[in-house]
């Protein structure tokens, strides 16, 4: 999207996240295809994750966000670092995407990672999300 400033141009734009570009810096390489298959795999064309930015009062936007068929609202705040660089961060609740079968597909994948002294394997239902947009001047 163009705009004459940077909130011009975020606000309004649409966006799409491709699961298989995930990255979650895990040294071994086994958390990421787990997340893949047992819990994307299990979620209805979530393929592709997308949406649009609609900015709010001071720093804050509503990201209108689609995963496993369902748009729902994710509330995130928005820093502008420099000239072209724009920071967004939310946490999401899975259970807005209705994602929360999908998430004890993973839990029960990976068990005895996330199994505690007391016996119990537990993941949680909220998720921190972040991005990073670069935005090209002049184009």
């Amino acid at each position: 999207k163009s705009g004459t400033t940077i909130k011009e141009t975020i606000d309004g734009m649409s966006f799409s996240i491709p699961v298989n570009s995930l990255f979650t810096n895990d040294a071994t390489k086994t958390r990421d295809p787990k997340i893949l298959e047992f819990f994307f795999g299990m979620m209805d064309a979530t393929d592709t994750m997308s949406g649009t930015i609609h900015l709010g009062e001071g720093n804050k936007c509503i990201a209108s966000f689609k995963m496993n068929g369902i748009t729902a609202d994710l509330p995130m705040v928005y820093d502008i670092t420099s000239d072209n660089h724009v920071q967004f961060s939310g946490t999401m609740k899975l259970g807005q995407w209705k994602a929360l079968e999908a998430l004890a597909s993973l839990n029960e994948a990976c068990k005895e990672l996330h199994m505690a002294a007391d016996g119990i394997s537990k993941t949680w239902d909220d998720v921190d999300v972040t991005a990073s947009v670069y935005l090209i001047s002049g184009q």
